[in-house]
């Protein structure tokens, strides 16, 4: 598997394109069921991605990451952590995570929610993520 992972990482990377970015159509502000959301910028040096998703209450996931546009979608590292690392399919008008995330990912999460087989959809009145003490998440 990790094999897979680097020879992606390899292939992202040699495309001669120094900051690959999401498409133009995945960027901005995107909302999922309930109060999830998910927002896509570009920070600093690098694109990011920001989500909440909720569980039962208020208990949730929050994740702060860098994002590449890859042949099979989206790979999402969170910041700081390698290990938490995963593709986000996109059609243009849905983000879909997966539904098996890697076991470092589960650190995001409280009790009850978990990002996996999470879909947002594309949408200019979508209010911005923001994390639960309502913090920006992009």
């Amino acid at each position: 598997m990790r094999l897979l992972i680097l020879a992606v990482l390899l292939l992202a990377s040699s495309c001669g394109q120094s900051d690959p970015a999401p498409r133009q159509a995945d960027t901005g502000n995107w909302k999922g069921s309930g109060r999830d959301r998910l927002c896509i910028a570009k920070a600093k040096d690098a694109w990011r991605v920001g989500v909440i998703a909720f569980g039962e209450g208020d208990n949730n996931c929050s994740l702060k990451a860098n994002v590449v546009l890859a042949e099979h979608g989206s790979l999402v590292e969170a910041i700081g952590d390698p290990a938490c690392r995963f593709f986000i399919e996109s059609d243009g008008r849905v983000l879909t995570f997966p539904t098996k995330l890697p076991a470092a990912c589960a650190y995001y999460c409280g009790p009850g929610a978990s990002l996996g087989g999470k879909k947002f959809s594309s949408s200019p009145d979508a209010e911005p993520a923001t994390d639960f003490a309502g913090d920006p998440l992009c």
